[in-house]
């Protein structure tokens, strides 16, 4: 008859491991028994399925339970395996005995920030010392594995380090302003900060920081004309017959006046640079002179402006000469001729070149 229960023997058990531990490891040795002949002495045992173990038979009646499955302590920090011994009889007999597998930590999770990416606004004139964020990371190992610090990771702006701006508490990741900002002179920082664990290696992760300095309405409008020599009273004199839409006083700002005076500064500096170059030709003289319209005279007759003319006068009226000119039919120039004061304007018998003539 199959009047006994199986009976199960746990002859070696290995708890904690550890998380990493590797695969195929022998966990467990187990012996099973049943004083019964025939099939009422022939047992089975079994383990609960979905488990990162199995059983495997070493001899007679001898189970190794080994793993099957990486074990992640994270996810599942212990297992309770349960063993089933049954026999075959009839009515089937059986028997269990539950042993619980904990699982030991090995730092094997980066720490981890929320965010990869924070923009921290900060209001200008903050006092310093103010808590700006709080950036606090996670790790899911333990102890030693999870104990987490903080740092700013060095970085120079115009010759000035973070740590000198800013400061973190290695503990909690609180990030303080170690001064105040003017929006006016710096608008933005950005910098990384990183979390590292306290576990052999040691595992890091980082994230970056954007603070945005905002602006505050602190500045006041300064008019720089009229000049107010008493006090913020300026007086302006108006004759009583002043008519509706008179001119009475200018007031234009000390951002304009400044935009004026760049415009203007830059507009000059532009007209020095399209100067024309002074021409190497010859200076002209009183037989071949060349005038502003680049028209070639050639004798002793000149085509010129009114300043030609009136520099052609002086010089030679010195000369004991006479300087005559006419206009030019249909144009706005003049033929200019110099001739000896004894000569008289109708002769034409013996110097041609000395007559004004027209110039057709």
């Amino acid at each position: 008859m199959n009047d006994n229960h199986p009976e199960i023997s746990i002859k070696s058990f290995q708890s904690p491991v550890n998380e990493n531990i590797e695969l195929d490891t022998v966990i467990a040795v187990v012996s099973v028994s049943d004083k019964d002949s025939g099939d009422n002495g022939v047992v089975d045992l079994r383990i609960p399925d979905n488990m990162p173990f199995k059983l495997r038979e070493s001899s007679d009646n001898y189970y190794e339970l080994v793993v099957s499955e990486p074990l992640d302590r994270e996810k599942v920090p212990e297992y309770d395996v349960t063993f089933t011994v049954t026999d075959r009889g009839s009515p089937p007999l059986s028997d269990n005995e539950t042993m619980t597998l904990e699982l030991l930590d090995i730092n094997d999770n980066v720490p981890q920030f929320p965010q990869s990416f924070y923009t921290i606004r900060v209001m200008k004139n903050n006092a310093p010392g103010a808590l700006l964020s709080s950036l606090t990371a996670f790790d899911p190992d333990l102890h030693e594995n999870q104990y987490l610090v903080y740092f700013i990771l060095e970085k120079e702006i115009a010759n000035t380090s973070m740590s000198m701006l800013f400061s973190i508490n290695p503990e909690n990741g609180n990030l303080y302003a170690l001064k105040t900002f003017d929006y006016e002179i710096e608008k933005e920082f950005l910098f990384h900060i990183e979390a590292r664990d306290s576990g052999s290696p040691p595992l890091s992760s980082n994230v970056t920081v954007h603070i945005v300095i905002v602006d505050q309405n602190d500045n006041v409008p300064v008019i720089v004309s009229p000049w107010r020599a008493h006090g913020s009273v300026v007086e302006e004199k108006i004759p009583r017959s002043t008519d509706k839409g008179s001119l009475v006083a200018k007031v234009i700002g000390l951002g304009s006046v400044s935009f004026l005076l760049l415009i203007t500064i830059l507009v000059t500096i532009v007209l020095k640079c399209q100067k024309p170059k002074p021409s190497n030709a010859a200076p002209p003289c009183r037989n071949s002179v060349i005038s502003e319209r680049n028209s070639t005279i050639a004798d002793s007759t000149l085509v010129s402006n009114d300043a030609y003319w009136y520099s052609l006068f002086l010089a030679e009226t010195r000369k004991g000469k006479m300087v005559v000119r006419q206009p030019v039919p249909k144009g706005s120039r003049y033929i200019v001729s110099s001739i000896p004061r004894g000569t008289g304007l109708t002769d034409t018998s013996d110097s041609a070149a000395s007559t004004l003539q027209r110039r057709r």
